[in-house]
């Protein structure tokens, strides 16, 4: 009986040290370490209805800057923001990029929204709102915008849901948001039939939207139509080239390094 009565008392000492050794932390002061995984890469699954973003098939990606802005949960359903992280050292054609954040540039632990934003050196785009208002930008309400058509350029973007707390590990892949359009032909006659009996003569290849974006949502993709005038997006002049067998032979861009098949013409513009 004496043994024991003193084993349970042992037992009672042992954990009471164990309580007074061991304080629960402040929560309230918790701050997690972050180390983000960002890529380029290309999606076709994605986005590829209705109004949503355009994605290309072409693997290479000329962005040079790109940016991780984090978003803190409200609590009410809504993501502000908080701070961004510059993810240097990013030159064209990278498509992956480890950035481990500095212990003093942490974040405070949490369930946090991150978008990150790839642009290139050709940007001019504005980040809207601009600036990002700490606790106050919601996440859903970031775009791109471009003053004018014509001022469009390659932009990639990617999001990632992640509860942060120490050592965290937060994987974004970015897609393009912005992509160009290109525009090949094949065969193009000469003459036309214009339906009242007489042949017209074909003197261009023009490619024209309307209902324009000139705004796209980064959280989304989806462009927001700004502007209901049409927009040429290029144009092929034919006037001048060579007619085979009573086709165009085709434009040359063997100055430009592009080798094309017979008698088709290519443009392209963002």
């Amino acid at each position: 009986m004496k043994k024991l009565v003193f084993l349970m008392m042992a037992s009672a000492l042992l954990f009471s040290c164990s309580n007074n050794d061991d304080p629960l932390p402040n929560e309230g002061n918790q701050k997690g370490s972050i180390t983000f995984e960002v890529s380029a890469v290309n999606d076709l699954t994605n986005g590829m209805s209705g109004r949503s973003g355009l994605y290309s098939q072409e693997a290479v990606q000329n962005i040079t800057n790109v940016k991780v802005h984090a978003f803190l949960s409200n609590g009410s359903g809504d993501f502000l923001y908080k701070k961004t992280y510059d993810i240097s050292d990013w030159t064209a054609g990278t498509t992956f990029k480890r950035f481990e954040v500095a212990g003093s540039d942490d974040l405070a632990a949490g369930t946090y929204k991150f978008l990150a934003v790839g642009r290139d050196a050709s940007d001019t785009y504005t980040i809207t709102p601009n600036p990002l208002v700490v606790d106050n930008t919601s996440y859903a309400n970031v775009e791109a915008m471009v003053t004018a058509n014509g001022g469009e350029s390659e932009i990639f973007a990617g999001s990632a849901d992640a509860t942060i707390t120490d050592g965290s590990r937060v994987s974004i892949p970015m897609t393009r948001k912005v992509a160009g359009v290109l525009g090949y032909f094949k065969n193009v006659p000469q003459q036309l039939d214009n339906g009242v009996g007489a042949n017209k003569t074909v003197r261009y290849i023009r490619l024209t939207a309307t209902d324009a974006n000139k705004r796209v949502n980064l959280s989304t993709g989806t462009g927001i139509s700004t502007e209901t005038a049409a927009y040429q997006i290029f144009e092929i002049d034919m006037n001048g080239q060579t007619v085979n067998n009573g086709v165009y032979t085709g434009n040359d861009l063997s100055g430009q390094g592009v080798i094309k098949v017979g008698n088709s013409q290519l443009a392209g513009a963002s």
